[in-house]
């Protein structure tokens, strides 16, 4: 499937936003944005921050993340996840993860119609000129909350609960 035309017409937050595409911005973490004209791709999306139980800032979502057609996880650990439901419902994005990532984005209200399986080996079309190399690639060590979940969990309600899952790297074609 091609995406496209959701690049911000103008500035909704300090980063580069206000630049002409491509950009990519830092959204913390391990948090990317890359903006390219007509398209903009997010890898690991979490602006939310608080110490307690991890839930996603609507106000955090909406002041740091303003368009999205793509949001690839590289794992499944709640501070690269927890925003990405929410985002999916702001902004429409199609959601690319392991089965982990998928099945905590449906426990969490994710439309199925936007998550999409990848695994290694995976060569992805995004838009003309735009393609993305799915890798296995490894967490540090030592993993916290490793495991994989296969059916939505019934409880998803403090960090541990958000298990790694399989683990991704992305190169981004850009031509």
């Amino acid at each position: 499937a091609v995406l496209g035309s959701s690049a911000s017409s103008g500035p909704y937050r300090f980063s580069g936003a206000t630049l002409r595409p491509p950009t990519i911005c830092w959204l913390g973490i391990n948090g990317l944005e890359l903006r390219l004209p007509g398209l903009t791709l997010l890898i690991d999306p979490c602006v939310s921050r608080g110490r307690a139980s991890p839930i996603s800032n609507p106000a955090c979502v909406a002041r740091y993340i303003g368009a999205a057609d793509a949001i690839f996880l590289t794992h499944s650990h709640w501070d690269h996840l927890i925003d990405v439901p929410l985002i999916c419902a702001q902004t429409g994005a199609r959601v690319y993860g392991s089965e982990t990532t998928l099945t905590i984005c449906r426990a969490r209200g994710g439309p199925e119609a936007q998550l999409t399986l990848v695994g290694p080996g995976q060569r992805l079309d995004l838009a003309a000129g735009v393609a993305v190399q799915v890798f296995r690639s490894k967490h540090k060590e030592p993993v916290a909350n490793p495991g994989f979940y296969t059916r939505v969990p019934s409880v998803l309600n403090a960090r541990p609960h958000y298990l790694c899952g399989d683990v991704f790297a992305f190169l981004f074609d850009v031509g």
